[in-house]
C-alpha cells in the first residue's frame, strides 16, 4: 500500500521542543508530535502545520476565497497499518499558561461553515456578508467537493493524511500540554513531542498516555483509575 508522505514541518521552530517555566512546570512548543492509539495505530503531525502543506493548499485557497478569517492547520500522518479501530483525530487541544484551550477539529465542518449561504432573494452570501449575486461562481460545489474529501476516518489497514483546523490566526509560543482524541470522546490521550515519544520509548516500556497518565507519559498518576 502506497502511504502519504508525513506532514510539513512546524511552522514555527525553537532550539528545544520542551522548556520549563519558572515555577519548573513543562512547557511545550512547536514541533513534530506523535501517538500511539491503544490499539496500536500510529499519528505524526507538526504543530502547527504550514498552510503550503500540500494536503492544506487546496483548503487554504478556498479560505481565501471565501473570505473566511485565517485559521491554523494540522495535517495529521494517520498510520493505521497496525491498528484495528478507525482513526478519526476528531480533536486536538492545546492549552497555553493561562489556561486558554485551543481546539483543533475535523476540516469538513469548518469548510462548510466557509461555503456561500443562498438567500431567499436567490444571491449568494459569503460568511462575511459579501454578496456574489445570482451565482456564487462554482464556489459552493468546490466547498461541497472539499468537504466529502476530508470526511472519512483512516480505517484499518490504511494510512493517510487527516486535516484539522483551529479558528485562530497562530498558537501560543509556548504550550502547558497537548490532547488529543483519535478515536472516538472517550479516546482522549496526551501528546509528547515526537523526540521525547522516541526517547521514552527506548528506556522503558511503550505508554499510550490516555487521560489518566501523567505528561511524561509512564508516570501514571495516582488514583487515576476509575
Amino acid at each position: 500500500m502506497k502511504s502519504n508522505p508525513p506532514a510539513s514541518t512546524p511552522a514555527a521552530t525553537s532550539t528545544a521542543s520542551t522548556s520549563t517555566d519558572t515555577s519548573g512546570n513543562q512547557l511545550f512548543h512547536a514541533d513534530t508530535y506523535s501517538l500511539t492509539t491503544v490499539d496500536g495505530g500510529k499519528v505524526t503531525f507538526a504543530l502547527p502545520t504550514l498552510a503550503t502543506d500540500p494536503a492544506v493548499a487546496p483548503i487554504e485557497a478556498y479560505r481565501k476565497a471565501v473570505h473566511a478569517a485565517p485559521v491554523t492547520y494540522i495535517v495529521a500522518d494517520a498510520d493505521n497499518r497496525q491498528g484495528s479501530q478507525n482513526i478519526a483525530m476528531s480533536s486536538v487541544k492545546v492549552f497555553d499558561q493561562a489556561g486558554k484551550k485551543i481546539e483543533f477539529t475535523g476540516a469538513s465542518a469548518h469548510i462548510s461553515d466557509w461555503s456561500p449561504d443562498y438567500g431567499s432573494d436567490g444571491k449568494y452570501r459569503l460568511s462575511d456578508g459579501t454578496v456574489l449575486g445570482e451565482s456564487d461562481g462554482g464556489l459552493y460545489n468546490r466547498g461541497v467537493e472539499l468537504n466529502n474529501a476530508n470526511l472519512q476516518a483512516v480505517e484499518p489497514g490504511e494510512r493517510r493524511n487527516i486535516v484539522i483546523i483551529a479558528p485562530v490566526k497562530a498558537l501560543p509560543s509556548e504550550f502547558t500540554r497537548v490532547m488529543a482524541m483519535p478515536g472516538g470522546y472517550d479516546s482522549e490521550q496526551m501528546v509528547l513531542p515526537k523526540a521525547l515519544n522516541d526517547q521514552i520509548s527506548t528506556s522503558m516500556p511503550t505508554y499510550n498516555c490516555p487521560r489518566y497518565q501523567g505528561p511524561t507519559c509512564g508516570v501514571e498518576v495516582p488514583g487515576g483509575h476509575d
